[in-house]
Formats: structure tokens, sequence, C-alpha cells
């Protein structure tokens, strides 16, 4: 026998900010729209502002719940009077019709993020001459190379890094790995596993295709 059911949808709730309205907008991106959530400080004078760039991994940066970090970030910068901007990485959240988070590489991250930031600066209420950017872990590595671009009045990074790509990468394998439970023998393992790759890939720079 079949069974026909029928039901309203309820949408996911927006975010909420007692110190700020939450304005959920877009960014056009690939041809594809990006979400971009905006803090603005119950304030009518233009005001200084911030992009926030987080961390490589393909999470969305809408629902974060009050004790997330990026969430303390952000409210911390609106409590200051700080209009903060968070745009999803392509493929992620309510982000229509991108290429997905998976199949990005790090040109194509920057230029997800300076879309971000040029709708940073259209806002009206966005004082142009005092924006920041700041840049989490692999946003610390983006954040400069945008600023390189694009005039900003500040970069601030955190827990980022200056090592090389190969270097990088193998000490993440150990602590990444290590905080999704492997046991030490375990992540030395993925570590041994993943060398001859990253050396072939990062330092003889080898082609995938010839890796594979």
């Amino acid at each position: 026998k079949k069974l026909t059911l029928k039901a309203n949808v309820v949408a996911r709730p927006y975010e909420t900010d007692d110190n700020a309205t939450v304005i959920y907008d877009e960014a056009i991106y690939k041809g594809g729209q990006l979400r971009v959530i905006i803090n603005k400080p119950f304030k009518e004078n233009k005001m200084p502002a911030m992009l926030f760039i987080p961390g490589y991994t393909c999470s969305s940066i809408d629902e974060l719940t009050n004790d997330h970090p990026y969430k303390r970030i952000v409210d911390a910068y609106v409590d200051a009077g700080y209009v903060t901007l968070r745009i999803e990485k392509s493929g992620l959240g309510d982000s229509k019709n991108t290429p997905p988070c998976e199949s990005c590489d790090l040109l194509d991250e920057i230029e997800n993020f300076e879309v971000g930031l040029k709708k940073l600066k259209s806002l009206p209420y966005v004082d142009t001459n005092q924006i920041i950017i700041f840049g989490h872990s692999m946003g610390g590595i983006i954040a400069p190379a945008l600023s390189a671009k694009q005039n900003v009045a500040g970069v601030v990074v955190y827990g980022t890094t200056a090592k090389s790509w190969f270097e990088y990468q193998l000490e993440m394998y150990r602590v990444q790995n290590a905080l999704a439970g492997m046991n030490p023998i375990e992540v030395e393992q993925s570590v041994i596993e993943q060398y001859d790759l990253n050396y072939r890939y990062f330092v003889k720079k080898e082609r995938l295709e010839d890796i594979a």
C-alpha cells in the first residue's frame, strides 16, 4: 500500500545577536551565489569592519553555537563596534550553484574570500578606510595574500604557519589525526603513508596525474 504524507517544511533558524542585527545576504561567485552573514552593530554612523576567514576544513560558518571559538571572535569584534562579515566557502551552507568545497584549491579560496571583501567594502554603513581581515589557520595564509591584492587597514592572523607546504602538510597529519582520535602509532603511520606523496608533489613538483 502506498502512503503519501504532506507537511510544511520549516526553514532552519537564522542566527541572532543581542548586540547587532544579523543580515543574511549573498555574493556572486563562479556563476553561483555564496551565503554571506553580516553582524551589524546597533549604530547609525559608518563603522570599522572585519572580514573573517576560517581554517582549511570544508565546514559551514552558519549557525555557530555561542561557545564556538569563531562565534566568540565575531562577538568580540561586534562588541568593539565592528561590522563583521563571514562568507561561506564554495558549495557550503546556503550557497547555490558553486563548485564543491573539496574541489577548490588555494587560488579558488583566495578568490572566494576576495568576493567577501568586496561585498564588505560595498556596504553603505562600513568605513572602507577601517577594514581589517582576521584569518585563522589556513585563513591566516589567505588573509595576507588577499591583502596584497586589496587595500585594507590591517591583517590579524591566529594559529597559522609560515612553513613550506610540505612541512605544513606533514604537521597537519600529526595534529589533526591526533585530534580525530588516532593513537600515536596510527598517527605516525599516517605520516609515513603520506610522506612520499607530499614530497613528490610539493618538493619535486611532480604532477598529480603522474603520481597517481
